[in-house]
Order: structure tokens, then C-alpha cells, then sequence
């Protein structure tokens, strides 16, 4: 998907272009070809869209390097989500360093609480590695119905286990996150 915005006088000419097209009898599709194609050009990439049962080949390494040229990808699928996951990470969305983030809320203020609370927790991360904070070596917080969450950052590549938020809480090092949200909670 691109964009491109047209002066009025511009599109006029364009249109002019392609109506002579459409009227020429011997060369109709080689100038609507050409008009579209001069209309296509100096266009502003505003995202990308396609929709596949199976991952085809090269799929993982374009969309590796696209998030290595800083572009940000999505994936939306109807599929459970581990079945989400594993493609995720077979297409190379995810890597086994990044820090997984499930939101599997059941209520908006649930969803809103846990949303918040990573946010906090990225903040916290952000000082305490910028050394602002380096007396704090655990972050705590409560989601949801009162359920507290307490995430050691010297243990930072298991996930807590005395929390009773169960898969939701991985520790926040690293900088690379994943966000994988289920369609109740996106609903």
C-alpha cells in the first residue's frame, strides 16, 4: 500500500492521459499501462498486505530483513495462538532472544491493567539499565483482579515462576518485544 498526494492540476492531466488511453484502439493497454504506471511513481510505502494458507519460500528472510531496515511487521491470523507462535517464529517475526508479551485478557480493564503495567515495567527496565536505578534489581506491580507480579531482572531469560499471572510474565530485558494478543482480548 502507497500513497502519493496530486495537486488538482496534476490528477487533471493524469486524467486526460488515461481517458486518451481508454479511447486508443490499437494501443489501449500499453498506454493505460503507461498511464498508471506515471501515476505509481515517487509513491510513499505506507505498508504491505497479503493473505497465505502455507509460508512460502523466502518468507522468512524478507521479513527479516524488513525488520532489520527498522520496518515494523504485524501478523493477524485467525489461527490459536500457539499456532500463531510457531509461525511467528518460523517466518522469523520472532527470535528466540526477543522477550514474548501474551495479553490474554478477559475484560477491557483487565487488558487495560496489563497493558499498563508492561509499560511501567519497560519504563523501570529503561532506568534501571540506564543506571538510573540500579538499587532495584526486581520489578513488582498488580494486574487484573489484585494479582501481583513480582520479575527478578537477574533472571532475566526464564519466565517467574512464584507469579500467579501465569504465561503472561516474562522478564523485560531485552530490548526486541513481541506482542501476541488474542482476538477476545483485541475485541
Amino acid at each position: 500500500m502507497c500513497k502519493r498526494t496530486l495537486t488538482e492540476k496534476e490528477y487533471k492531466q493524469w486524467l486526460i492521459t488515461y481517458e486518451q488511453a481508454e479511447r486508443d484502439v490499437n494501443h489501449r493497454d500499453r498506454l493505460i499501462f503507461e498511464s498508471y504506471h506515471h501515476m505509481e511513481m515517487q509513491m510513499e510505502l505506507v505498508g504491505a498486505t497479503g493473505i497465505e494458507d502455507r509460508l512460502q519460500e523466502g518468507v522468512p528472510e524478507t521479513i527479516e530483513s524488513l525488520r532489520k531496515a527498522g520496518i515494523v511487521v504485524w501478523v493477524l491470523t485467525g489461527d490459536k495462538q500457539e499456532t500463531a507462535l510457531n509461525i511467528a517464529y518460523s517466518c522469523k517475526l520472532f527470535s528466540s532472544t526477543m522477550d514474548i508479551i501474551k495479553l490474554n485478557a478477559r475484560n477491557k480493564d483487565t487488558a487495560e491493567e496489563t497493558i499498563n503495567f508492561y509499560l511501567e515495567q519497560a519504563e523501570k527496565m529503561k532506568d534501571t539499565m540506564d543506571g538510573k536505578n540500579d538499587t532495584n534489581h526486581c520489578m513488582e506491580g498488580h494486574i487484573g483482579d489484585g494479582e501481583s507480579v513480582r520479575i527478578n531482572l537477574s533472571q532475566a531469560s526464564e519466565p517467574h515462576r512464584g507469579s500467579t499471572v501465569s504465561e503472561l510474565m516474562y522478564p523485560l530485558k531485552s530490548k526486541e518485544r513481541a506482542l501476541v494478543v488474542d482476538g477476545r482480548t483485541l475485541t
